[in-house]
Formats: C-alpha cells, structure tokens, sequence
C-alpha cells in the first residue's frame, strides 16, 4: 500500500524539475507516481507526464512529437481545469493556468509555418520549358 506522504513527495520532486526544465527526469519521477495512482489522480498525473515529454520532444526539435502529446495532454488536463490541484501542503496546482497555458504552447506550435521534405526537382535533358519539372521515382 502507498502513502499520501509518498505521492506528495513525487509530485512536489516531479514538478520542481520540470520548473528547472529537466523534463526527461520530471517524466521519469511522474511516472513513478502514476503507477501507483488510481482514478482521477492517475489521468491527471498522465496529463502533467505529457507536457513534460512534450517539452523534451521540443528540446530535441522533435515539433510533431511534441505537438501530438500537448493533444494528449490538453484533452487530459481540461477535465480538471475547474479546479486547483494539491500539489503539498497549503500549496495548489493552478489547474485552469496550466491549461491555458499548455493549449497556448499547442497553438503556437501550430501556427509555425515548419518546411516539409520535398522531392528533389529532375527534368529530362531535352526538355527546353521551365515548368517541366518531375521528381524521379
């Protein structure tokens, strides 16, 4: 059996890393709370552990990894935005600002305007027009 003590301790430990950005570490110690969660504290948890991959897929230049977990994550925390969430003590998460913020990331990533692969342009060599360009399979 877990204790209240013990939870308290991984959630305050996994959200101070993810304050000093260690995002990696941050999944690692929320993960270890969320195996021992149930109900709603367990989905919670889970929505906090995928804004700290999403971050860490962003420091990586991972922008499609990172947006699909801010998904995740966002559908996860609204659920719990009406209301703060303990984090120790007299101390809360601020549950709607999280929120807020995690969908503001989302829809920044969003907005860019990120290059996508292309083919590499070839023409047969007794083509004279310029718009007689095809990719080469």
């Amino acid at each position: 059996m877990h204790s209240k003590h013990k939870e308290e301790n991984l959630r305050s430990k996994g959200i101070a890393l993810f304050n000093k950005q260690h995002f990696f570490e941050c999944h690692e110690v929320l993960e270890s709370l969320w195996k021992i969660q149930t109900g709603p504290e367990r989905q919670f948890t889970q929505g906090v552990i995928q804004t700290a991959a999403a971050f860490h897929h962003l420091t990586n230049k991972n922008i499609a990894g990172a947006i699909k977990l801010l998904h995740l994550a966002a559908e996860k925390l609204s659920l719990f935005s009406a209301a703060d969430h303990p984090l120790e003590g007299e101390i809360y998460i601020d549950t709607g600002t999280l929120v807020t913020l995690v969908r503001k990331c989302l829809a920044e990533l969003e907005k860019c305007s990120l290059p996508r692969p292309f083919l590499i342009p070839t023409k047969r060599k007794s083509s004279t027009s310029k718009g007689d360009t095809q990719p080469v399979e």
